[in-house]
């Protein structure tokens, strides 16, 4: 966790925190998250980013957002090929912060998708888009998905008998955390203990909606 110690604090004083903080607040609140280790533009450590990649089996996923955070920055899921990810990471961190993640396997994924939190007057509003099965949340932001399911609540009302239970409990869960709103977080949920906090729900990341 060196490399984050060092950079976790850049950004925090921001309004719309930078993506590594906005992780690591998502573990401060509770929740589970990916290990990750994460870089600033210029600053990668290649010793400790071997030292993650061993620790992870030799198989991670490279992720680059710049100062600003706006905008997707280059991209490279489950890479086990170093001299490949030492490419990647010279050619794009004299630009952008790096961020590293564990790989969890897709094939395993029982639910992904996303938590919307919006307000609406003196309502909060909880919105969950989901798939069962292989993939990854952000699947749902790339077109129509036959098997997407969608369901919509304000928080004093009851949810679908057919949400799953773990979701509504997670969905009132982040009705509690930060107060930008709309308010967005990515998550998967396995059949087996994942993440930093060896739970089975993690949470990806959050966003402004």
């Amino acid at each position: 966790m060196a490399a984050l110690s060092n950079i976790v604090s850049v950004g925090q004083e921001l309004e719309y925190p930078l993506k590594h903080h906005r992780m690591w607040q998502l573990f401060e609140f509770g929740q589970n998250i990916p290990n990750y280790i994460a870089f600033p533009p210029g600053g990668i450590d290649f010793d400790q980013l071997r030292k993650f990649f061993d620790e992870r089996g030799g198989l991670i996923s490279c992720r680059t957002f710049r100062a600003d955070d706006k905008g997707r920055g280059p991209f490279k899921p489950e890479q086990k090929d170093w001299d490949a990810i030492v490419g990647f990471v010279k050619e794009t961190n004299p630009n952008y912060f790096s961020l590293f993640n564990e790989t969890l396997p897709r094939a395993d994924n029982i639910y992904q998708g996303t938590i919307r939190i919006s307000q609406a007057f003196q309502h909060v509003e909880m919105q969950l888009e989901y798939l069962t099965g292989s993939g990854y949340g952000r699947d749902i932001e790339h077109g129509d998905i036959d098997t997407l399911k969608t369901a919509q609540r304000r928080l004093q009302q009851p949810w679908p008998e057919w949400v799953p239970e773990i979701l509504r409990n997670r969905a009132f869960e982040l009705t509690r955390f930060h107060w930008i709103r709309p308010l967005i977080v990515e998550f998967s949920y396995y059949p087996y203990p994942v993440g930093m906090r060896k739970s089975r729900f993690l949470c990806w990341e959050w966003r402004k909606g």
